[in-house]
């Protein structure tokens, strides 16, 4: 097992995280030197394909709350229910210069283990959030060699290059690559154009049937919304609630209100663009959109620029807005954060001027973010949430838009069970369908 470790950051790369931490959380106090059950350490996690360190807190708390819960054993963890879904969801790398192990027997002796050069080790972690505190407990593996004879187990460690190169994705979230912010333009518009290519040829190449082009062009979608994943702020869990669920709220809209000419067709396309609603943030300066703490008034009018952004990197992709998924990539993107009585931004649009698929996705964006569990705060309770969205504590929502969200809610409510493993708890609201 692995129940203290030893953070002297050596190499410069692992200096460079403590040094953004202080940054990043400039109030919240963490420990270096020996690092023992329950203390504050720095972590590294992924937001969205970027690497950034947080504090976090040593040890899930043990069974009705009886002392810590330290390691995590990496051949079972994905089948403890304590475990499975952090180590699916949050997981944490741990620099560190070296750990500790006490000899078997009954004579105990304390064994501090390092890399003979000297340089740091990366401890793999998964975490979990409680009372908007990120936490963690270390994965451990059999011992080598190097310490079968001290301990027969060790903890679960990336090679230092791996995490230096920034390559550290691979297990923190699974990436196939990394597009670092600031994002390079010129990378990344080939790479778009590249991937819409394929959409072009699927749409003038002879002799497919529709159901073949709907596969394919399926298929550019989800690359477009992965590609775009590794450059935001959120996670890929958030990107997939973000689709699936405006998925089921537009199709539930147009079957409630044909007046407004939404096929089927065109519901699957607000709910695939929905993948894309913040891609504007790749734009917006990492010390404002990773600030661990509240915005100032001048940092949160830059973080609104996320919207118009959203439209500007768009346009440098020369998208073809014939196409009804980019119209309504576009609208999303801008427009999400427009309210029914004008009060939303950027241009303070006010009722129908609202394009109707950012008046759908605008509902989802608040409903998904009120649920979800980030670093820096606690899921709100799901009651509540519906509370806040029916109450118009987070907004005024379109009135039908509404009227279709609660008579889809139990069907999102039951695509939060099962699709993604979210235990939901509910009381009896008071509000009907």
């Amino acid at each position: 097992m692995c129940c203290r470790y030893s953070v002297l950051p050596g190499s410069e790369k692992a200096k460079a995280i403590v040094t953004m931490l202080d940054k990043l959380y400039p109030d919240t106090p963490y420990k270096t030197g020996e690092i023992f059950p329950g203390d504050t350490a720095p972590g590294v996690i992924d937001r969205g394909g970027r690497i950034l360190p947080v504090p976090a807190a040593f040890g899930f708390p043990g069974h009705r709350g009886k002392g810590l819960l330290l390691n995590a054993r990496s051949e079972t963890a994905a089948t403890k229910p304590a475990f499975a879904e952090s180590l699916r969801e949050r997981r944490i790398v741990l620099p560190a210069d070296g750990f500790y192990e006490w000899s078997r027997g009954d004579k105990k002796t304390k064994y501090l283990f390092t890399r003979g050069d000297s340089q740091t080790v990366y401890l793999c972690g998964i975490g979990k959030i409680m009372d908007g505190v990120c936490r963690f407990v270390i994965l451990t593996r059999p011992a080598n060699d190097s310490m079968i004879d001290i301990h027969d187990r060790m903890p679960v460690m990336l090679p230092r290059e791996a995490v230096e190169d920034e390559a550290s994705a691979v297990y923190l979230a699974g990436y196939n690559e990394i597009i670092e912010m600031p994002y390079d333009p010129t990378y990344l518009r080939t790479k778009m154009k590249a991937i819409t290519d394929i959409y072009a040829r699927a749409e003038k190449g002879g002799g497919e049937d529709n159901e073949e082009l709907e596969k394919r062009t399926k298929m550019l979608i989800n690359v477009l919304s992965n590609c775009f994943t590794l450059i935001q702020f959120e996670s890929a869990d958030h990107i997939i609630r973000s689709k699936d669920l405006t998925h089921i709220i537009a199709e539930t809209f147009s079957d409630m209100y044909p007046e407004y000419g939404l096929s089927q067709q065109d519901a699957d396309y607000i709910g695939d663009a929905a993948a894309l609603h913040d891609i504007g943030k790749a734009l917006i300066p990492p010390e404002i959109l990773f600030k661990a703490g509240k915005l100032t008034d001048d940092e949160f009018l830059t973080m609104k620029q996320h919207t118009v952004k959203g439209v500007e990197l768009l346009n440098r992709f020369g998208l073809d807005t014939s196409h009804k998924f980019f119209e309504y990539a576009f609208e999303i993107a801008k427009y999400h954060h427009e309210r029914w009585d004008g009060r939303g931004y950027p241009d303070r649009l006010e009722g129908d001027q609202i394009p109707v698929s950012a008046q759908i996705y605008s509902i989802i964006d608040v409903y998904n973010a009120l649920i979800a569990e980030r670093v820096y705060k606690s899921a709100i309770p799901y009651d509540q949430a519906l509370s806040m969205i029916r109450e118009g504590k987070t907004g005024v929502f379109p009135p039908k838009v509404l009227s279709a969200f609660n008579e889809c809610e139990p069907k999102m409510r039951a695509y939060l069970e099962k699709s993604l493993n979210m235990k939901i708890e509910t009381t009896k609201s008071g509000f009907g369908a």
